[in-house]
């Protein structure tokens, strides 16, 4: 672009000398103009991306959460929470539009401006006479000044997106790293602490030595928790057992291990090795509370990245009790498990996780809490077979692992550790501390009957001689484990009713007849402005009848040139206001629709669906629609009536061109249709590759303390790398047929300009310089108007792409109406009476998981609903809320059969705890009651009765205490809170909404 202008500058002073110089001096007011311009945009466009962010952090959290989401009934509170952000973003969008339309204004009044001064100097100052020869040349080399200045909002637009995207990258490069291994690892075959203090969300740098010690204040946020003084060194080869009640600090110390907190004061002891001279975590396996798979087949997930050996393969899944798993899914060890392992149990992710870590050569083990979420004779099992050092598996292997079952463990551990209120109560032989009566409590009720009992229970759980290897060869050619669908990718042109949905969401009608009547409007006034010169001319130089063009002063010419300019300028900024408007309308419009359809959703689509494809829809193809498709629609119209006028001067002036035009027409038609052909293509691969890209990236940070413990961190560099490049192959082909596609409609926009040329010289002796210039300059701009023409209109195809995509996803299968006529009574249900008949429910068509089950269950009663992990109690659970239909039979409740309720109705009437707590950014209050329904003493109530806020007749259960306000902050799923302290707070969630049918999913 300055290229260009230094050229136009050269050209215009050697045409009309000193006036040349003082005319381009007006732009030199653009300068700081266009720097306050930047400043203003900038700041502006900062905010729009935050507020961007907030809205696709609000839209992820939804995703992630969406199953509590739709079993509580919360659906319209997260959607008015996504409304309002969508609407601040958009209020700022408004904002930069209104920016771009001054900036439009301004470098479209630029070029006109400094083209009057020029002839204002020349005709006026100067008293020269104004030829055709002058006139029209140096229009058509102010083209090239103008194309620079027509350019400049764009590149300005492109030039902040830029710079601010640097600056997000760059902000967040200069987030805190974890902590070195060398500050806080003194380095050897110990495992445990050394006179340690150590925190979660303090910079790295806040660790401190003992000769200069900083205070807390100084170096921590506030309500940070702390680890104190842990001073422990675990036994080598031996299972230490880590008790404790909830929100004693027992997850926190094996994150400590793995690095994940940051030392304040003191030494980890941990073995490591330097890989290329860096220090890395060695020979430690972490197994997290809430169990970490990828999206991958189980055998994927257990193996995470070893060598296969089958036997011990066959060994882990007998010790982790997941063979009889493994029969129930169709392809056995060869199925997918979706993202965070979706199609599984709480109980089946724990264990595969375990597997995981027991399938691995590492000889440390840190295991938390992986008994929980599974039944007691598999737990039992999984102890014996799989945890004791008596098992060949675990070898010489040092194990740490917490657990509240303590009573089923201390008899089998080596070492035990008490902790209370992020420090070590208590430490030592098991025997010494029962013997101090520490576990008294804890063990009450065991007996060697139990175990026995367990035992033989668990003897039958995994009695499975046969390999899965033997399996996948007779599953072969009949079951198919896949579970994630290849991404629907549509194929030939962009079809005619997804334009139809975009103009409609435009505004329909109206606001296209008026768009298109401003677009004519502003192409009609440029054009007079240049024939007004044409006539100027004419009538200076005599070449015409006097009458027709009458003799004026420089003075009225220049006035009416001046008004024509100015009515351009005018139409400019109208044509852009309206498709602004209309772009914003659409994006409301798409964005509010989309939200909708996936929010109400059958559940198995977020089962089969990544959540980073569906991501990608809230981001890149709606960035598409809210920055792209309108000012492409605009380029389009603009250029395509650029084209027809252009078409018709040449055809006006010179009749037989007219024959050339149609070949030439024929010519770029076939150009347009090749090039759209491969780039349309090009653009929707890019598309679909970015979806495996954020699921990746996703995983990745749902994963990555499990994903360092292991020191695979460099594997998935590796891996994003490669899927970084799959997207950029597509993205480097669209651009290589950008070029192509130049070439030719150069070549081809040379010919048009050299035929015309011919013509007007073979009708020079009937064609009036005026003319014969104001034809050959509008053929001038042919090329780049044809050029512009073919890529606008690939780029809205592209960009109509989006609009496809989009439109997809609002055809997906939805759940049942959440709101039915005539609706139930408010105290509906009254008693909770719950009937059963015949129910059957499938995953699957054909493949019932419950089977014809009938029963009965009154007010009042509490129903224990027992089975081995995997037998359907949670499917069972599912389906009193609808959230599974019954593909046969009834559910009664209160004597009304569920299918004739709306969901809303029965989701908001029974409550349910789930097996996995799901916490939601915001407050307390938000999570316990997002409609603001209750009253805020029943809200403390129920935090008291879970223990959550402080009580004074139960001092005993204070470690669980986490809130003092009901403000008080909970982050991104609960990250500031335990698991245990998680499932408390679902808990209170259910005590205040007092349903008469409670729902408790283990």
């Amino acid at each position: 672009m300055p290229l260009s202008l230094l050229i136009g500058v050269w050209y215009m002073y050697a045409l009309l000398g000193p006036s040349a110089i003082m005319g381009l001096a007006v732009a030199v007011v653009y300068v700081p103009l266009s720097k306050v311009v930047f400043q203003y945009t900038t700041r502006l466009d900062t905010r729009y991306n935050a507020l961007g962010d907030e809205r696709l952090a609000a839209i992820t959290e939804l995703l992630q959460g969406i199953k509590a989401v739709k079993l509580f009934g919360w659906e319209s509170r997260f959607r008015e929470r996504i409304d309002e952000k969508r609407e601040r973003q958009l209020g700022c969008m408004w904002q930069l539009n209104v920016a771009w339309l001054v900036a439009i204004g301004v470098t479209s009044l630029a070029p006109m401006l400094v083209l009057v001064v020029i002839f204002t100097m020349y005709t006026v100052v100067f008293e020269h006479q104004l030829s055709a020869e002058i006139a029209f040349t140096s229009i058509s080399v102010f083209q090239l000044v103008r194309v620079s200045f027509e350019f400049l909002p764009g590149m300005l637009s492109w030039s902040i997106g830029a710079y601010v995207s640097l600056k997000r990258i760059g902000s967040y490069l200069g987030q805190p790293d974890v902590q070195r291994l060398d500050e806080r690892v003194r380095a050897g075959e110990a495992l445990g602490f050394d006179s340690a203090d150590l925190a979660w969300d303090a910079p790295a740098e806040a660790s401190s030595s003992e000769e200069t010690p900083l205070l807390e204040s100084e170096r921590l946020a506030p309500g940070a928790f702390v680890l104190r003084g842990l001073n422990v060194e675990f036994p080598r080869g031996g299972l230490t057992v880590v008790a404790g009640p909830t929100g004693a600090g027992k997850s926190s110390l094996l994150s400590a291990l793995v690095g994940e907190m940051t030392l304040l004061r003191g030494h980890v002891l941990a073995p490591v090795v330097s890989v290329d001279g860096k220090l890395a975590i060695h020979d430690i396996a972490y197994v997290a509370q809430e169990a970490w798979l990828r999206n991958a087949t189980i055998r994927e997930n257990i193996l995470f990245g070893e060598a296969y050996d089958a036997e011990r393969y066959e060994s882990v899944l007998r010790a982790c009790a997941l063979k009889p798993d493994l029969r129930i899914l169709r392809a056995g060890d060869a199925t997918e498990i979706g993202e965070r392992g979706v199609t599984l149990s709480g109980g089946q992710k724990q264990r595969v996780a375990l597997a995981r870590a027991v399938y691995s050569h590492r000889r440390i083990l840190l295991i938390d809490d992986c008994l929980s979420a599974v039944d007691a004779h598999t737990a039992r099992h999984i102890l014996h077979a799989c945890l004791v050092g008596g098992s060949a598996l675990m070898q010489g292997r040092t194990r740490v692992l917490v657990t509240h079952h303590v009573a089923a463990c201390l008899p089998h551990a080596d070492y035990a550790v008490l902790m209370r209120g992020g420090a070590i109560a208590h430490q030592g032989l098991p025997s010494e501390l029962q013997a101090q009566g520490l576990f008294a409590e804890s063990m009450d009720g065991h007996t060697s009957d139990d175990e026995q009992n367990e035992d033989a229970l668990a003897a039958a759980v995994v009695n499975d001689a046969k390999t899965e290897d033997e399996y996948t060869r007779e599953r072969a050619g009949h079951e198919d484990g896949t579970l994630i669908e290849e991404e629907e990718r549509e194929t030939g042109r962009v079809k005619a009713d997804i334009w139809l949905r975009y103009f409609s969401a435009c505004g329909g009608l109206r606001f296209w007849g008026t768009t298109l009547a401003t677009l004519i409007a502003f192409q009609g006034a440029t054009m007079m402005q240049d024939y007004w010169i044409r006539i100027w001319v004419a009538s200076a130089g005599g070449t015409a009848d006097q009458n027709t063009h009458p003799q004026r002063s420089a003075v009225f010419w220049m006035s009416i040139y001046v008004a024509l300019g100015l009515a351009g300028v005018l139409l400019s900024v109208a044509k852009a206001g309206c498709l602004f408007a209309g772009a914003l309308n659409a994006s409301r419009t798409l964005h509010a629709q989309l939200v909708q359809a996936v929010m109400r959703a059958k559940p198995t689509f977020f089962d089969s669906t990544p959540l980073g494809r569906i991501v990608n829809r809230f981001a890149r193809d709606m960035e598409s629609v809210d920055e792209s498709a309108s000012y492409a629609l605009e380029m389009l119209a603009s250029d395509f009536l650029g084209v027809i006028t252009v078409l018709a001067i040449i055809t006006a002036t010179t009749p037989a061109f007219l024959g050339v035009a149609v070949v030439v027409s024929a010519l770029y038609m076939a150009i347009g249709v090749y090039y759209l052909r491969t780039s349309r293509e090009l653009k929707r691969l890019e598309s679909t590759s970015m979806s495996p890209l954020l699921s990746l990236v996703g995983e990745l940070i749902s994963g990555v303390s499990s994903i360092r413990a292991f020191g695979a961190s460099q594997w998935y560099v590796n891996e994003a790398a490669a899927r970084i490049a799959a997207h950029n192959r597509p993205f480097y082909g669209v651009w290589c047929s950008n070029r192509w596609l130049s070439i030719r409609v150069d070549v081809t926009s040379a010919f048009v300009s050299f035929t015309c040329a011919v013509f007007v010289l073979r009708n020079a002796h009937v064609m009036d310089a005026g003319l014969a210039g104001f034809a050959l300059a509008y053929a001038l701009t042919f090329s780049g108007r044809m050029l512009f023409l073919i890529r606008n209109y690939g780029e809205n195809e592209l960009n109509m792409n989006a609009v496809e995509r989009i439109e997809q996803y609002l055809r997906i299968e939805q759940e049942a109406p959440l709101h039915v006529s005539p609706p139930q009574p408010a105290s509906w249900p009254a008693t909770g009476n719950v009937r059963v008949e015949n129910l059957v429910i499938e995953h699957v068509p054909g493949t019932p998981v419950l089977h014809d089950l009938t029963f009965t269950i009154k007010h009042s009663e509490r129903i224990g609903v027992v089975g081995r992990t995997g037998a359907g109690k949670s499917t069972l659970s599912l389906a009193l809320l609808r959230f599974i239909e019954a593909a046969k039979g009834q559910i009664f409740i209160d004597g009304v059969d569920i299918a004739s309720v709306g969901l809303n109705e029965l989701r908001r009437s029974v409550t349910i705890i789930p097996q996995d707590p799901v916490l939601f950014n915001g407050s307390i209050r938000f999570n316990l009651d997002p409609f603001e329904e209750y009253p805020d003493a029943l809200i403390w109530d129920a935090l008291k009765r879970a223990y959550l806020v402080r009580s004074d007749d139960n001092e005993a259960e204070q470690e669980s205490v986490a809130f003092t306000s009901l403000d008080a902050e909970i982050k991104e799923n609960g990250q500031n809170l335990s698991l245990g302290q998680r499932q408390l707070v679902a808990i209170a969630r259910a005590l205040v909404r007092r349903s008469r049918l409670v729902v408790l999913d283990e």
